[in-house]
């Protein structure tokens, strides 16, 4: 279990600040993303969910388009679409209530946590940008 996550670093997971995050961190939050299960028939080579995660991290943090993701962290349509994977499939809202948890545990007091949820978590919202 990840021990050094605070609540700063929290906000940082959601986007706000990746380049806070450690090396421990960021392994912690691969461990909780599944595996895609290879296909059969072959297909595309996996992504690496460290690469994935630092392109979304960069998207949501600064607001750039998915045109300006430097190469280095991977094509942007298949950025793209890990993220809408992952938010379809809830793994955002998972890791941010598994770290809330953490959080919670360690210093022993009760988050709030609203029923609403944010607005990067519906895919509709890429319409807008």
């Amino acid at each position: 279990m990840i021990s050094n996550l605070n609540s700063g670093d929290f906000c940082g997971i959601v986007g706000l600040s990746p380049m806070k995050l450690t090396d421990e961190q960021v392994d912690w939050l691969c461990e909780r993303i599944p595996d895609h299960p290879p296909s059969a028939l072959g297909g595309r080579p996996p992504a690496y969910k460290r690469n994935m995660l630092q392109g979304i991290f960069r998207i949501l943090d600064n607001g750039a388009k998915w045109n300006d993701l430097p190469v280095r962290l991977g094509s942007k349509s298949t950025v793209h679409r890990w993220f809408l994977r992952w938010v379809k499939d809830g793994v955002f809202e998972r890791i941010i209530r598994e770290a809330g948890g953490v959080v919670e545990q360690r210093d022993g007091f009760q988050r709030s946590v609203p029923n609403v949820p944010a607005p990067w978590a519906n895919p509709f919202c890429q319409i807008i940008n």
